[in-house]
C-alpha cells in the first residue's frame, strides 16, 4: 500500500507536469541573452532573471563541475585505451599515407580525408584535464553574455577554494549583467519585434529541455532516432527524478520514449489515478441543476448518494445549466438520476408522437 500510494502522488506529478503548458522561460530567455548580448533590454531581462531564476548561481556551478568531471573520465577511459587503440589507429594511418604516396592518384580527397579522421582520433587520446581557471574562461563569456568574466570568476575561485559562498557569485553575476529595474523599456518597432521573436524561438527550439512537458512528449514520439532517444531519456529522468518522482513512473516514461508512444502518458496517468479511486471506493460525480443549488439542497442529495453507496466516498461538484428549465441531474460513476423539467417534457413529447 505504500508503494501504491508513493507510485499514486507521482503520477499525479507528472500529469500536473502535462497540464502545465509553461516553457523554461527563465532558460530560453537566457539563451537569447547569450546567443545575442546585443539584443535590447539585455539590463531589464538580467533583473527579470535575477527574479525568476533564483538558483541560476547552483546550477552553473553544477555545470562547472561536470564539465570537469566528464573531462577526467574521458580522459581516464583514454588512458586505459591508450595501448590497445593508438598504435592501431597509428598503423592504419601510415599505411593510408603509403598508400596515397605511391597511388599518385589524381583524385586523393578520400585517402586524404580518411588520415585527417585517423589522425584526429588519434590526437584525441592525448588530452589534459583543464585547470577550473580554463574552463571558467570557456564557459563564463557565453554565460554572462558577452561581459567581463572577472569578478564572477574570482567569486567560482574562491568558492572552489572553500572561502566563498553561493550568494557572492549571485551578487557577482547581477553586477555583471547590469540587473536594473530601472533600465530602459522603450517601445520596440516591428522590426524589433520580429528580430526578438525570431531569437526566442530559436533559444527555445535550441534544446528540447526548454519546452514545458506536454510538447516536450510530443517532439519524444516523433524523434525516433537512437541519438534523439538516449536524449530524451536522459532529460525525462533528470526532470522526474528532480521533483521526487517514484523510480517505477520514471522508468515508465523512459519506456514510453524509447517506443515512441509518449501521448499515451496523460491516459495512462488518468487510467491509474481512477483505478486507485476505485480501489479506495471513491466516486466522482457532478450535479447539474437549472438554478445554483443552496447549501442544504446540496448536501440533502449528497448524504442521499452516500446512503445509497454505503462505504463510498461521494465527491460531487456542482453545475448549472439553465437548459434543464427546472430540476436537476445527478451522475456519481455508473449512476444516473434525472430530475429536470427538460427530461419529463421531452418524455411527454416521445409518449405522445408514438400514440
Amino acid at each position: 500500500q505504500d508503494r501504491a500510494g508513493s507510485v499514486e502522488e507521482s503520477v499525479e506529478i507528472v500529469a500536473a507536469l502535462l497540464d502545465d503548458v509553461r516553457d523554461d522561460d527563465s532558460t530560453i530567455m537566457r539563451g537569447v541573452y547569450e546567443n545575442s548580448p546585443s539584443t535590447r533590454f539585455s539590463n531589464f531581462a538580467a533583473y527579470q532573471l535575477k527574479l525568476t531564476d533564483p538558483l541560476f548561481a547552483a546550477k552553473l556551478i553544477e555545470q562547472i563541475r561536470n564539465t570537469l568531471e566528464q573531462t577526467a573520465i574521458d580522459r581516464a577511459q583514454k588512458d586505459v585505451l591508450y595501448d590497445l587503440q593508438v598504435p592501431y589507429l597509428q598503423e592504419e594511418r601510415r599505411e593510408l599515407e603509403t598508400e596515397l604516396e605511391e597511388s599518385m592518384s589524381t583524385n586523393p580527397s578520400t585517402m586524404k580525408r580518411g588520415i585527417f579522421v585517423l589522425k584526429r582520433e588519434e590526437d584525441s587520446y592525448d588530452i589534459d584535464v583543464p585547470e577550473l581557471s580554463d574552463v571558467l574562461d570557456d564557459i563564463l563569456p557565453t554565460k554572462l553574455w558577452g561581459n567581463d568574466i572577472g569578478q564572477v570568476k574570482s567569486a567560482i575561485m574562491s568558492y572552489a577554494s572553500g572561502s566563498g559562498s553561493l550568494s557572492t557569485i549571485d551578487d557577482a553575476i547581477n553586477s555583471t549583467l547590469g540587473a536594473n529595474a530601472s533600465a530602459d523599456t522603450s517601445g520596440l518597432d516591428d522590426a524589433e519585434i520580429l528580430d526578438v521573436s525570431v531569437k526566442y524561438h530559436n533559444s527555445r527550439y535550441s534544446d528540447v529541455a526548454n519546452f514545458n512537458f506536454r510538447d516536450f512528449l510530443a517532439q519524444a514520439a516523433i524523434k525516433k532516432d537512437f541519438e534523439s532517444i538516449l536524449e530524451n531519456r536522459r532529460i525525462v529522468k533528470k526532470k522526474l527524478e528532480t521533483l521526487g518522482v517514484d523510480p517505477l513512473v520514471v522508468n515508465l516514461v523512459r519506456i514510453l520514449v524509447e517506443d515512441g508512444t509518449t501521448t499515451d502518458l496523460e491516459k495512462i496517468c488518468a487510467d491509474y489515478l481512477d483505478i486507485m479511486k476505485r480501489y479506495r471506493g471513491e466516486i466522482d460525480g457532478l450535479i447539474t441543476s437549472a438554478e445554483e443549488l443552496d447549501d442544504g439542497t446540496f448536501n440533502q442529495i449528497r448524504d442521499a448518494i452516500e446512503s445509497a453507496n454505503p462505504g463510498k466516498k461521494i465527491t460531487l461538484e456542482r453545475l448549472v445549466d439553465s437548459g434543464l428549465q427546472s430540476g436537476f441531474i445527478v451522475k456519481a460513476g455508473v449512476q444516473r438520476f434525472d430530475f429536470s423539467l427538460a427530461t419529463v417534457i421531452h418524455q411527454g413529447r416521445t409518449n405522445v408522437a408514438s400514440m
